[in-house]
């Protein structure tokens, strides 16, 4: 009978190094990390609304409405692009079939009733928001952003 030995041998020291280049590191983070757009433009609007607004009697208080639509309707366009990007991933092919669904759209619009004829019904779309809206959709978005180290930072992963 024979018997075998193993001798272990500790590695050179430019195999441990190799092997520690060697690791995927992969940065993780939350979606409402991209909503940063949101508050700071919530943010902005509450102030234009603060500056410029007009203030309005509402049964037994006042409140500040901005005079133009506009502001609204951009803050709620702004809110969907926002919940619609960050939950719905558009890469490589994907991005192409979203590209060619919205190209399909347009074309179907112009081809069925015709833009000449959608554009001037925007016009009757009146979204008036307070200042309260802005600051309350707002303060809460930018707390958690900044609260939790895992929302607002990325964590590191390592493979």
């Amino acid at each position: 009978m024979t018997a075998t030995t193993e001798v272990t041998r500790p590695l050179p020291q430019t195999q441990t190094v190799v092997a520690k280049r060697r690791r995927v590191r992969i940065y993780q983070h939350s979606d409402l990390l991209y909503w940063w757009v949101v508050w700071l433009y919530g943010f902005i609007c509450a102030g234009l609304t603060y500056l410029r607004g007009n203030k309005v009697d509402f049964e037994a208080h006042a409140v500040f409405v901005h005079p133009s639509p506009w502001i609204g309707i951009s803050m709620i366009g702004l809110i969907l692009f926002v919940t619609i990007f960050t939950n719905e991933r558009a890469r490589g092919v994907y991005s192409l079939v979203l590209a060619l669904f919205f190209a399909l759209v347009v074309g179907g619009v112009q081809m069925t009733y015709g833009w000449e004829q959608i554009f001037p019904l925007f016009q009757l779309l009146q979204v008036h928001a307070n200042l309260a809206f802005y600051l309350t959709l707002s303060v809460p978005l930018f707390c958690l952003g900044r609260g939790d180290p895992g929302i607002g930072s990325p964590q590191l992963l390592v493979f």
